[in-house]
């Protein structure tokens, strides 16, 4: 499989945002502390955001593919769904 990369995008004089300055893959957004988020659907269709902990996109992106892949196996489940 072909490891993706970032490419940085020409930013226009005067634009500091950083979701301006990168493409990011779905499911991954910045924070303005600099820190990645990942976006997914837990098991009953609710989207949950968590805080990676990562500066580096090449870092976040397997984490959300793990995180996909365990919801679709059923493997990871929210707080809220396991109380009765």
């Amino acid at each position: 499989m072909r490891k993706r990369t970032v490419k940085p995008i020409r930013v226009p004089h005067g634009v500091v945002n950083a979701q301006t300055a990168l493409k990011l893959p779905k499911g991954i957004h910045v924070h303005e502390s600099g820190s990645l988020y990942i976006c997914y659907k837990n098991e009953h269709g609710r989207i949950i955001r968590e805080n990676t902990h990562q500066t580096n996109v090449n870092a976040a992106e397997p984490m959300l593919a793990q995180v996909r892949t365990d919801v679709a196996m059923k493997r990871r489940f929210t707080r809220s769904a396991s109380k009765c």
